[in-house]
């Protein structure tokens, strides 16, 4: 767990502004009046990511009992990649049961955006903490609250995380069977029924805000045309919101092809393309795509149900060893690509122009 948190420091060390200023951006001073009135609607030009906070409670809320302290809001974030960490780390080895592939899966999470944003993030995103309550999740079987309660908490933390969890929703599918017959036997799970409540609640809670506080979905910058604009970086975009990670998702969808589990894979698909629609149809496609981390850990089921344990730790170690050498770039709008965080090495440069300039670019 230590040596995941390491290697994601490594990888992708915080900016300075993330210390030197927490409270000053646009972005934290949005998020830090969301969090004093938390129940007021925001007047904010459509499109802009000011506009986009009003139905992403969670972290409001909790940032209101802190009292809109940036730095407990900070250590929030932060605390996202570490759960998230954890939360891989325990699932890895519930669906393996080998030590070894468990480390790995929670190496390939510190490795790729999903479990690094928390750490290097300065715009109050919370994308590590959604995602990491979407894996949380999937550890909880035999329970018929905490899958639904953690889908929940995900949605009113980033509405990415509601298209995301049809991937738990297969995850549990997959534990009971993989045909369109099992689907009748599959609702006779409570797990399922926790799932369905949790989005039904949602759905609710957004309407009960939008009629008693008048909050409004911003449309502005979403949408099948902001898709098709942005094709451009379809490639690059879905790449890097797995990396490593898609080899897992191939091998898996071969292998559920020649099992002639023809209806799993459908549903593998339309999963996926839902993620994926939702991730084009906004201008930040790489973290949109990095809520679908549960398909990871869906597809690793999906090789570890052959039994055969060595096929799986040699993809699993491929998944690690790409994400640690690709570079974290961040796909965004038409053709946008950049490095998101750079490396200690690379960061350690702009600390020192810090230290002797005083001023932070």
């Amino acid at each position: 767990m230590l040596l995941a948190i390491v290697l994601s420091l490594f990888l992708s060390f915080p900016h300075p502004k993330v210390f030197l200023q927490m409270d000053s951006t646009p972005e934290a001073q949005a998020f830090l009046w969301k969090c004093a009135h938390p129940f007021t609607t925001i007047d904010a030009e459509s499109g802009s990511h000011f506009a986009k906070l009003n139905f992403r409670m969670l972290p409001a809320l909790a940032g209101h009992l802190f009292g809109s302290n940036v730095i407990l809001c900070r250590l929030l974030e932060a605390s996202g990649s570490v759960l998230l960490l954890w939360a891989s780390l325990l699932l890895g080895y519930r669906i393996t049961r080998d030590r070894q592939m468990a480390i790995l899966c929670c190496l390939f999470a510190s490795s790729v955006f999903a479990g690094t944003s928390g750490f290097v993030e300065s715009r109050f995103m919370f994308d590590s903490f959604a995602i990491s309550l979407l894996v949380f999740a999937l550890l909880f079987r035999q329970n018929s609250v905490l899958p639904g309660m953690f889908v929940f908490l995900a949605a009113w933390t980033d509405e990415r995380a509601l298209v995301a969890s049809a991937l738990v929703w297969l995850y549990y599918f997959l534990r009971t069977g993989t045909g369109a017959v099992d689907l009748v036997r599959f609702h006779k799970e409570k797990v399922v029924w926790s799932v369905y409540l949790a989005w039904a609640g949602y759905g609710a809670g957004r309407w009960y805000l939008s009629s008693a506080y008048g909050f409004e979905t911003d449309g502005e910058n979403v949408g099948i045309s902001l898709l098709i604009h942005q094709l451009n970086n379809l490639a690059l975009g879905l790449w890097s919101g797995f990396e490593g990670g898609w080899i897992l998702i191939v091998c898996a969808g071969v292998a559920l092809w020649l099992r002639r589990q023809r209806f799993m894979l459908f549903l593998l698909g339309l999963a996926l393309l839902a993620v994926c629609v939702t991730a084009f149809s906004v201008i930040d496609i790489t973290r949109s795509i990095a809520y679908g981390l549960p398909a990871f850990f869906l597809c690793l089921q999906i090789l570890n149900e052959e039994g055969r344990d060595d096929p799986v730790r040699i993809y699993l170690t491929a998944a690690v060893v790409i994400s640690i050498l690709w570079p974290s770039l961040y796909a965004g709008g038409k053709g946008g690509v950049w490095w998101f965080s750079s490396p200690v090495f690379v960061m350690a440069v702009r600390y020192l122009q810090v230290l002797f300039s005083s001023s932070v670019d």
